[in-house]
């Protein structure tokens, strides 16, 4: 269940952008630590910080080009997550919806069941696994036929 899900939000995609977004990220490190290493270098040969600055103006203009362009891509990133997350979250809430709708049919079975044998629990409601098992259908036709009759007897409209 956990794969389609995964899938099924669109998450398998996310993380790919993200892992290029990543790899960006990276490489974009890097150029900063080539950047400083050269920068290094250059003020140790005897070169003012003004100068070392200009001689690294190319290579600050390339890798401040480079870092820009994947901003694009992290508001689309950002975009997608949003949604996937979303989706992702409202299949785990209708999970438990579903969750909860089976518990509350077992219990109106086993609250019918009850009722229609005197608050009596008989040996067939339950089975081995623990698991209720739903009324005979002629109790339930005849719970309802009972409550029926009994709706009609109170109405102010009945028949004479």
């Amino acid at each position: 269940r956990n794969i389609r899900v995964y899938r099924l939000a669109g998450l398998e995609y996310v993380d790919f952008i993200r892992e290029q977004v990543d790899a960006h990220t990276s490489i974009n490190r890097t150029l900063n630590d080539l950047r400083l290493a050269q920068f290094g270098k250059l003020t140790a040969s005897g070169k003012t910080i003004q100068q070392a600055n200009e001689a690294l103006a190319d290579f600050d203009a390339f890798a401040s080009a480079y870092g820009d362009s994947v901003e694009d891509v992290r508001g689309v990133l950002s975009d997608l997550t949003e949604a996937a997350t979303a989706i992702k979250t409202k299949e785990a809430v209708n999970g438990d919806l579903a969750e909860q709708k089976h518990m509350l049919t077992s219990i109106t079975g086993f609250m019918l069941q009850a009722s229609s044998r005197s608050s009596t629990l008989k040996a067939w409601s339950l089975q081995p696994k623990l698991t209720l098992q739903p009324p005979a259908p002629h109790i339930l036709n005849s719970l309802v036929h009972t409550s029926s009759n009994r709706a009609l007897a109170k109405s102010p409209y009945k028949k004479p």
